[in-house]
Order: structure tokens, then C-alpha cells, then sequence
């Protein structure tokens, strides 16, 4: 899965409308047009085996945290403190990133978050989840 698909997922997931997404990049300082973010969520892995197209609309690590960090704001409100926010996001720990990024934006407890991940495939306990948690 490249970051369009996780986007278009993200989307679709969390129920969001274009409005919301637009206004989700916007509360992470960083400009997105309606154009833009249809091609974000045009651009998945079965689009571009099926025509070959250029990287316009290729969803970068910088994009995704981008909104990430925006749905943060979004549901939980601005920090007080917020200061400049430190990009940090690679191949190597997107997944965790993500999870993690999830689960403060929606207030989620570890339980709640075994809880889902338990619905949809195989068991893991609790301390098998702790360790997509952890720093580098």
C-alpha cells in the first residue's frame, strides 16, 4: 500500500468529505487545492499500474504526516504550546506513525486500539502492540 492508497483509506475509514480534508491540511500550514487532492486520492497503486503517468499526485511521507498532524488539530484542537512541528516520517517507521497518529488524534486508549485491531485480523496482545508504539 503507497501513502495514496493509506489516504484514500484514511478518507474513507474516518468518513471524512473533501471539505474536512482540505480543512484538516489547512490546520497543518500546509496549502491544498481541491484539484490537488483529487489527484492525491486518484493517484493509488491500481491507477498507476493501469496508466503511466508521471509522479503528479504522488503522495509523499511529508503529505501524509502533514495530515496526520492536521487531524490531530482537527479533532482534538490546537496546543497550547504548539510550536514548529518536526517532520519525521520515512518508509521505515510510517506504519507506526500512523497508528500512533490515530490514536492520540482519536483519543484512543492501547485497549481501544487492541480492541480494533482484533476485529480485523489475528490475535495480539497488548504487548505485541506496545512495540508499534515505541521510538526508533
Amino acid at each position: 500500500m503507497n501513502n495514496n492508497d493509506l489516504l484514500i483509506e484514511l478518507k474513507r475509514a474516518l468518513d471524512l468529505n473533501h471539505e474536512e480534508m482540505l480543512e484538516i491540511f489547512a490546520l497543518s500550514d500546509l496549502t491544498m487545492t481541491e484539484d490537488h487532492l483529487n489527484l492525491y486520492l486518484k493517484f493509488s497503486k491500481a491507477y498507476q499500474q493501469s496508466h503511466e503517468t508521471e509522479a503528479v499526485g504522488h503522495c509523499d511521507f511529508n503529505t501524509l504526516e502533514s495530515f496526520l498532524n492536521g487531524f490531530i488539530i482537527f479533532k482534538r484542537g490546537p496546543k497550547e504550546n504548539d510550536g514548529q512541528v518536526i517532520k519525521t516520517m520515512n518508509a521505515r517507521n510510517a506504519n507506526n506513525l500512523v497508528l500512533k497518529k490515530i490514536k492520540i488524534a482519536l483519543e484512543m486508549s492501547s485497549e481501544d486500539v487492541l480492541e480494533v485491531i482484533n476485529l480485523s485480523r489475528d490475535k495480539m496482545t497488548k504487548g505485541e502492540l506496545t512495540t508499534y508504539f515505541r521510538k526508533e
